[in-house]
């Protein structure tokens, strides 16, 4: 008969937060996840967006720096590299995700690719990094337990807005109808607030299956001291994952998001079928139970008198992002379509889906441009071709391929919570088939990693380490040392990001007008302006559109036509689109005035503006 008893390092937990592992440097140190948890609770103004124009991810990407700095002070100290041969084919993946920088054909498009790639490898160097602490079965649950923390912090901030918008507003500048009244904790968008706490359910799941049996049960024997501080320490571990789950799935649902809800039932299902064989079926009846008893506090309480009244019923069906969704299918599958072993490029996209969606009969009937088709897979066939695609094949095998965890000498009962670890991610990875979080968040980016990081095996890193003297002189001595200066670099840069980022919304808030601001970003050096460079790029040359109303300078004009055409390369964007428009007219180029509004049209069908391209030239024949 299988035993309900979790078989653990033969350990008592040392606390649900702060084992005593935490304080010695050859183990993952407990500021990571701390740190991470602090940054998601940190608001600064800000315009909006995704990527490095938010002050969370640029935050978050900063502690990532440090985590890289410590790994390589970890392998300077060592003399050691800790890698596997997981770590080489996650080395293949990225070389192969990256390749086709090389025959992207537009360079405008390679330097819009640059972030991307940047990131892609900057992922690659925080896993190597994490990858270079020890693991033990106690501190793996206090990660869990702070990544859980953060994950319920970020649930209850769903709850302010949804019943205090006017506190939410003075804190974060929540403004309830930007999203249809729906919640979006620190993230700005509901969807990544959704798949953020879905994996937060999963998390919770975990704890309260792995936790000791004493947490949950009677004690029938005589009480020690040290049973009873033994009892206390695995209550918390149970209680604090069990106490959870309500307010999660609550404001889960109440985020309105689907990707979400999808991503925690499939991993209510996956934690509860590995919990059920695991031989802990009374804790999969309890997980059931509170997960049942959240779903039903979230659904029933839009329905009583406490439930906001701007907030309306509850609406899952979102009808014009299903047209949405469908148009973004349709346009990248005919550039799949187009070039399938190529693809079209590197930072393409954003470019290219507008002709693609025309040669298949449709306009974009959104109000926005597309820079994503909100399916990763999508997105790296339709840019870098199957290459690219071989790329990414690769690290899903690597994350699931299920043979990877049966190696070495593993228990059935030591097997099960590795596998169930190992599923933990899937909501972020779900997400990434109907939208682009890691693109848009780097707390789901940071997240997901050290997630991969907790399932991965201690027995593998400890067979397969690669060697090296300190004071060689050797390829440890000369990198390790550029490496950490690099990121002592890439931290002032960051911070230079969060000065430019604060800098230029003060400016974009005011209209461009802000003499203050303007001689604050004319002192900075270039090199910490890096992270907002685009951004920047842009209020300059709409600055110039503003200077030419004064000065009447033809030469503003000219600058901002060139600047206009290459940008236009890239991007697609209304409002240059229509200033180019007003400048060809007046410089008599009916011919660019066509293509710049057909252009346009293909992009934004329903701004008048761009309304039938050969009344435009006509209109433009009238007025000469």
């Amino acid at each position: 008969m299988r035993s309900n008893r979790i078989q653990t390092s033969g350990r008592v937990p040392t606390g649900a937060f702060c084992p005593k592992s935490a304080l010695f440097p050859s183990v993952l140190p407990l500021w990571m996840p701390v740190l991470l948890c602090g940054v998601t609770l940190i608001y600064l103004p800000n315009m909006g967006g995704g990527g490095l124009r938010l002050p969370v991810n640029l935050l978050t990407w900063g502690i990532m720096t440090l985590v890289v700095l410590w790994g390589a002070l970890q392998v300077w100290r060592r003399g050691t590299l800790r890698v596997s041969l997981r770590v080489s084919w996650v080395l293949c993946a990225l070389v192969l995700l990256s390749l086709p920088w090389l025959w992207t054909r537009n360079t405008l498009w390679q330097s819009s690719a640059l972030p991307r790639l940047a990131g892609l490898w900057g992922s690659g160097l925080v896993l190597l990094a994490l990858l270079q602490g020890r693991l033990t079965a106690n501190q793996t649950q206090c990660w869990l337990n702070w990544l859980l923390l953060c994950m319920v912090l970020q649930a209850l901030i769903g709850v302010l807005q949804l019943f205090a918008p006017v506190w939410a507003f003075q804190w974060i500048e929540y403004v309830p109808s930007r999203t249809g009244f729906r919640p979006y904790g620190i993230f700005q968008q509901p969807n990544l607030l959704g798949s953020f706490i879905a994996t937060g359910i999963g998390i919770a799941g975990y704890l309260m299956l792995s936790a000791d049996d004493v947490s949950i049960k009677s004690v029938t024997e005589g009480f020690s001291p040290q049973k009873i501080q033994r009892h206390r320490v695995l209550s918390v571990t149970f209680m604090f994952p069990a106490l959870a789950l309500v307010p999660l799935w609550a404001v889960l649902l109440w985020s309105q998001s689907r990707i979400g809800l999808i991503g925690a039932v499939v991993m209510e299902v996956i934690t509860l079928w590995l919990g059920w064989r695991w031989g802990v079926r009374i804790r999969c009846l309890w997980l059931l139970s509170l997960s049942l008893l959240g779903i039903t506090l979230g659904l029933i309480l839009p329905h009583t008198l406490w439930w906001p009244t701007a907030v309306g019923e509850l609406d899952f069906w979102h009808a014009s992002s299903n047209q949405e969704r469908l148009h973004l299918l349709v346009g990248t599958l005919q550039l799949i379509a187009e070039h399938p072993w190529l693809g079209h490029g590197l930072g393409s996209f954003e470019n290219t889906w507008p002709q693609a969606l025309a040669v298949s009969g449709l306009h974009n009937t959104a109000w926005l441009t597309f820079t994503h088709p909100h399916n990763e897979v999508f997105y790296v066939w339709c840019e870098g071709g199957v290459t690219a695609v071989l790329g990414l094949v690769i690290v899903v095998i690597v994350w699931l391929w299920p043979r990877l965890y049966r190696a070495g000498s593993l228990s059935e009962l030591s097997l099960y919570p590795l596998l169930l670890r190992n599923w933990l991610p899937l909501p972020i990875a779900l997400h990434l088939m109907t939208e682009y979080p890691l693109y848009q968040s780097a707390p789901h980016l940071m997240v997901l990693l050290i997630l991969w990081r907790l399932a991965w095996p201690e027995n593998q890193l400890i067979a397969r380490q690669l060697g090296f003297q300190q004071g060689s002189g050797g390829f440890l001595a000369l990198s390790m040392p550029v490496i950490m200066l690099a990121g002592v670099l890439m931290l002032g840069i960051l911070g230079g990001g969060l000065v430019t980022q604060d800098v230029l919304t003060r400016l974009e808030r005011r209209g461009l007008i802000d003499p203050v601001a303007e001689a604050t970003l004319a002192h900075l050096p270039g090199i910490l302006m890096l992270t907002q460079e685009t951004r920047l790029d842009y209020d300059r040359h709409t600055k110039l559109l503003l200077d030419y109303n004064r000065t009447h300078n033809s030469q503003d004009l000219v600058n901002y036509q060139n600047w206009g055409n290459a940008y236009l390369q890239v991007h697609n964007d209304a409002n240059v689109s229509a200033t180019l428009i007003q400048i060809a007219r007046a410089q008599g180029k009916s011919t660019e005035v066509y293509q710049i509004v057909a252009r346009a049209h293909l992009s934004f069908s329903h701004d008048t503006r761009f309304w039938s391209p050969a009344l435009q030239c006509s209109k433009k024949g009238n007025d000469s």
